[in-house]
């Protein structure tokens, strides 16, 4: 009996877990890249204000580069990340 309760704990907790992990990890990666087009939304808005956003933008890319890996390219946040470039 005991065996039996080991085991279907295993069976029905274990997988449970790992879906709501890899779920988290998309709604997690898709509510950065959200957050990541936000602020690449207000650099844009404020090129001509003010200069220093290298470093930002620079953090950008890599938090891109990662969610990139994780869930695939956005060719949106590929392209607000251009234009940015683009009107230094």
């Amino acid at each position: 009996m005991e065996n039996t309760k080991k085991y279907r704990m295993v069976t029905l907790i274990l997988p449970l877990l790992v879906l709501v992990m890899f779920v988290g990890l998309f709604v997690g990666s898709s509510i950065c890249r959200s957050n990541l087009r936000k602020e690449l939304a207000t650099i844009k808005e404020s090129i001509g204000k003010r200069e220093d956003y290298s470093s930002r933008l620079r953090a950008i890319e890599e938090k891109n580069k990662v969610i990139s890996y994780i869930i695939g390219p956005d060719d949106d946040t590929e392209r607000f990340i251009n234009e940015v470039k683009n009107a230094r």
